[in-house]
């Protein structure tokens, strides 16, 4: 398990300090979320190009919707309104 660490190497910190996998396992978190937000701004030069993207609108409220019904209205999640997570 991690938690959100803006300290930390790739921005998590592992709750388990001594577990390869889980560190291994973050290293590839980093790279693929270096790669997705720079592919991202990329198409999105603006938040309220994220705002106007009705597909990607559409895509988060079916994540939130139907992906995960049992936690539908829940208000921990995150808003789709900026290029930049």
């Amino acid at each position: 398990m991690a938690v959100e660490d803006p300290s930390a190497k790739h921005g998590i910190r592992l709750t388990i300090e001594d577990y390869p996998y889980a560190a291994d396992g973050s290293d590839l978190w980093g790279a693929i979320k270096q790669w997705a937000e720079e592919y991202v701004r990329i198409y999105y030069k603006t938040d309220e190009d994220v705002r106007r993207d009705e597909e990607v609108q559409c895509w988060w409220k079916e994540v939130k919707e139907v992906g995960h019904g049992d936690h539908k209205g829940k208000e921990w999640w995150a808003k789709m309104e900026s290029s930049c997570g």
